[in-house]
């Protein structure tokens, strides 16, 4: 059963994360269905969050640009690559809340170095009266997060709430998510 917390994977949880940050935002007028593709659309995240410079799949052939459960995709920012996996996503009912999680190996700049492996889950929780709060958080691991907690935990505070914020912001200003979705081959294994 899908709920409206966040479930961690066993190895990824809080209590073992050397950085956890997290927000939690409701939107009116936007119900969890709605705002899903948004989410999930990696092609849109430069637009609504400053500091993401591209995201792609790692599969060229991919042509859909939506995260389905293990895709493996490429993030640049500004200062850093992320190559990233998808554990989960499970897509939002009427009455059932959505869940992204996404594990991510955190490069330096260049690429050659892994300076720490981070597990973002997003949860769209499903609300009476058109309404869903959008909680996300993020566990970081590795010697860069435990060396400048502090320091890893605002940037990460930061990046995590403008893509939040941006992404509510940029679905309500769109009254329509315009690219299609298609049925990726892992959604016909459920069973």
């Amino acid at each position: 059963m899908i709920t409206d917390k966040v479930v961690w994977p066993d190895n990824f949880c809080t209590e073992k994360a050397d950085v956890h940050v997290g927000e939690s935002i409701a939107v009116d007028n936007m119900s969890a269905v709605r705002l899903w593709p948004f989410l999930t659309n990696v092609s849109n995240w430069n637009r609504y969050c400053p500091g993401i410079v591209s995201a792609e799949f790692m599969d060229p052939s991919i042509q859909d640009p939506h995260l389905f459960k293990r895709a493996e995709f490429r993030m640049c920012t500004d200062y850093y690559e992320a190559f990233a996996l998808v554990l989960d996503a499970v897509e939002p009912k009427a009455d059932r809340p959505g869940r992204l999680a996404i594990k991510s190996e955190i490069r330096d700049k260049n690429g050659s170095e892994v300076i720490m492996t981070t597990v973002h889950e997003v949860v769209l929780s499903v609300s009476s009266g058109n309404r869903t709060t959008v909680i996300s958080e993020v566990n970081a691991f590795g010697p860069m997060a435990k060396r400048a907690a502090s320091a890893t935990r605002a940037v990460l505070s930061k990046l995590n709430n403008k893509w939040v914020s941006g992404m509510i912001k940029y679905a309500l200003e769109h009254n329509q998510h315009t690219s299609r979705t298609h049925v990726h081959a892992d959604h016909a294994i459920m069973g």
